[in-house]
Formats: structure tokens, C-alpha cells, sequence
């Protein structure tokens, strides 16, 4: 009888670990730029993609910028990402990576000489609803 808690419970804890593997942060920021600014941003994004997507805790970043309606270029621009954990997505990739502390520096979020009208970051821990159960 032991062995068979002893069993259950070993399985059961497997489930509860290879079903906690699935869950992720989704992260999404949304960046307003100042017109004369836009070109400027745009190149420096350029420069974060490739050495965010070579990050232990990445699994998705993927960044665009917003067309209105009419199929017109706007000022604004979206982020998609999938990491393993909030924090390496908020602690290991914005605060830490050498790449990220560099683009914020040249963008200048927060001063008056600033690429940027506005931003907000969000995120949530997630867990895929597709059927292979992952994202």
C-alpha cells in the first residue's frame, strides 16, 4: 500500500511539474514616438532583436510598428514576447542585458530630449490553450 502512495504521488508530482513546464510570461509593450524620432527608433530596434532572441529565458520577441486604417505608417509600436519567467523578461532582459540598457539610454525614456511621447510595459503569466500545450 506504501508503495503504491509512494507511487501515486511520484506521478502525481510529475503532472503538477511537467504542467507548471508550460507556463510562461507573455510580456507586451507598447511604445508612442515622437515623429521626428520614428526612423531613429526604428534603428535602434533593429539592433535588440537579434541579441534579445539569443537570451537563455527568450522564446518569442517579435516587434512591429502600427498601420492606422488607411494602411498608414504610424507613430506607434507593439511588442510581442514569450519568456520562461517573469523575470527573464523583467529583471534578466530589461535591467540586465548590456543590448537593453543601451537602447533605453539612447532613447532616452523619461527626458525631455526623449525618442518617446509614451510606453507601457504589461505581462502575465500564461499557459497555452492550443492542443499540443505550448506556445
Amino acid at each position: 500500500m506504501n508503495t503504491i502512495l509512494l507511487l501515486f504521488g511520484v506521478l502525481f508530482m510529475g503532472q503538477i511539474s511537467s504542467a507548471n513546464q508550460d507556463i510562461v510570461f507573455k510580456g507586451h509593450a507598447h511604445f508612442k514616438i515622437k515623429p521626428n524620432h520614428i526612423e531613429d527608433f526604428k534603428s535602434e530596434v533593429q539592433k535588440i532583436i537579434g541579441p534579445t532572441l539569443k537570451e537563455e529565458g527568450c522564446i518569442s520577441y517579435e516587434a512591429y510598428q502600427i498601420f492606422n486604417e488607411k494602411g498608414q505608417a504610424t507613430n506607434e509600436f507593439v511588442f510581442h514576447e514569450i519568456w520562461k519567467s517573469k523575470k527573464a523578461m523583467m529583471i534578466d532582459h530589461k535591467e540586465k542585458s548590456p543590448h537593453m540598457k543601451a537602447f533605453f539610454q539612447k532613447i532616452k525614456v523619461g527626458d525631455p530630449d526623449s525618442y518617446v511621447e509614451s510606453f507601457d510595459v504589461s505581462g502575465f503569466e500564461v499557459k497555452s490553450l492550443n492542443k499540443r500545450g505550448r506556445l
